[in-house]
């Protein structure tokens, strides 16, 4: 189920609708260094039907025929869904329509640098909390830090952030 962008609120009559640009929005930014180049690294983060092959909170990863959707699964259960909006040589920037954290209109964009020596993995995302914006951005900050850490194994054999 898609979720809209325009939160109702009902205070009796009339009903208002307010855009998410009238709404505070939570704001996450993640990043971490590698030794690896940055070509090195995103062959593995860049392709955006990959993220179980990274992550470790994601067990499954299927992408649509179009490559536009991914869908993050656990065995049979669908954990999230999320839309690509726009791939460059170096970033993607996507949508959750659907997804574990209580939030609406999130937009992340994941890139990395080249640096003098290896590179930079970014993160940031911004949304709209159903809940406590401290704890939906706790929770995002850890998920990517989590991933950051695995990458820092793979490539670097440490840890990252």
């Amino acid at each position: 189920m898609r979720r809209s962008p325009w939160k109702r609120f009902d205070s009796g009559s009339p009903t208002y609708e307010v855009s998410v640009s009238d709404l505070e929005l939570t704001r996450v930014e993640v990043s971490a260094s590698f030794a690896a180049s940055s070509d090195a690294l995103w062959s593995v983060v860049g392709d955006f039907g990959a993220l179980h092959r990274w992550h470790p909170w994601v067990p499954a990863c299927v992408l649509s025929a179009d490559g536009q959707t991914r869908v993050l699964r656990a065995g049979e259960a669908v954990v999230a869904v999320e839309r690509l909006l726009e791939q460059t040589e170096r970033s993607h920037t996507y949508t959750v329509d659907q997804g574990p954290f209580p939030m609406t209109a999130y937009r992340a964009t994941l890139w990395v640098t080249e640096m003098a020596e290896g590179c930079r993995l970014h993160y940031r995302g911004e949304c709209v909390a159903d809940g406590t914006p401290e704890r939906v951005a706790a929770q995002l900050r850890r998920f990517f830090e989590v991933g950051f850490s695995a990458l820092a194994v793979q490539f670097d054999g440490g840890d990252a952030p």
